[in-house]
């Protein structure tokens, strides 16, 4: 019997994957944060007339957006790849575009499909590798070092995502 500790989806998401030297201990999974402060609504809009507020609003969220790609961008999320996945908040399945192996120590760094987006570094181990009827190379890998904030992220996430795709709208 086939028993999951977490719900799974299957999902297409940009990622990256790069495997970590043998005798690396294994980094804490992260979630990038905005360091920014965003406008506080209450202090501005008493102040200025609702079409010049509404347009500060307009700017200061594409701001934020310019400044989480930039962000992002710099902590290496740039140069990622789609891939079809199988994810759950214990780890994921996915066909990779390289060789690995069982026991090796991987570094994902994944987009998640939120608004605005969601970017994660998971660390984790490869659990299984085998070649599919197709001649592809399926690995599975299980997240480590993953605290209960980030593993609560990647719950609501896929929980979301089956929601959207129980309705039909993704």
């Amino acid at each position: 019997m086939d028993r999951r500790e977490y719900f799974r989806i299957k999902d297409i998401l940009r990622l990256s994957l790069k495997v970590l030297p043998k005798d690396s201990p294994c980094p804490f999974s992260t979630q990038l944060y905005q360091h920014w402060q965003k406008a506080e609504p209450g202090s501005v809009q008493s102040k200025v007339e609702p079409e010049l507020f509404n347009l500060l609003i307009s700017i200061d969220r594409k701001l934020n957006a310019i400044l989480e790609h930039l962000l992002a961008e710099r902590a290496g999320f740039g140069e990622v790849d789609y891939y079809e996945v199988d994810l759950s908040a214990g780890g994921l399945a996915l066909f990779p575009k390289e060789q690995f192996s069982i026991g090796d120590l991987v570094e994902i760094k994944a987009i998640l499909n939120t608004v605005p987006p969601t970017y994660v570094i998971f660390y984790g181990r490869v659990k299984r590798s085998e070649t599919t009827d197709t001649g592809r190379l399926k690995i599975s890998i299980e997240f480590q070092n993953v605290a209960e904030e980030l593993r609560s992220t990647l719950v609501r996430y896929v929980l979301q995502r089956q929601r959207e795709i129980i309705s039909g709208s993704k």
